[in-house]
């Protein structure tokens, strides 16, 4: 969870948007001034502890709500990557179909169709 695809979408333009080389130098520096320690941190309190991540931070009662908030996020990312791979698998079935279901525009789409060529491909429809 280091790396997501979150990261990996959005990043090139997060420094594009930000100042590009510029960001990109600050972006290192805390990434291991903050970022690389407080991961190598939770690493060895998981190990050293050998529990999981609610009941590793009862040795500080204060801090022990990040561990229900890891578990709160990795839930939410666990079915925001079902969500992408259910999309993934439809979108791969549907490109076997012939005609491709995205190329025409069907009668109820009249109004949203944009392009000239699916009112056309529409009319061509209707007429036949």
């Amino acid at each position: 969870m280091s790396v997501g695809l979150g990261n990996v979408w959005r990043f090139p333009h997060a420094a594009y948007s930000n100042g590009g080389g510029a960001f990109l130098i600050l972006y290192l520096l805390l990434l291991f001034i903050i970022g690389r320690p407080l991961h190598y941190m939770q690493l060895i309190l998981g190990q050293f502890s050998g529990r999981g991540p609610i009941k590793v931070w009862k040795c500080v009662p204060a801090l022990k709500g990040i561990g229900f908030a890891q578990l709160a996020s990795t839930s939410y990312l666990t079915i925001f990557y079902n969500y992408l791979m259910a999309l993934t698998l439809y979108y791969l079935f549907a490109s076997f179909q012939n005609p491709l279901p995205w190329t025409v525009c069907n009668f109820e789409w009249v109004n949203d169709c944009k392009t000239k060529r699916l009112k056309m491909n529409l009319l061509h429809k209707l007429r036949n």
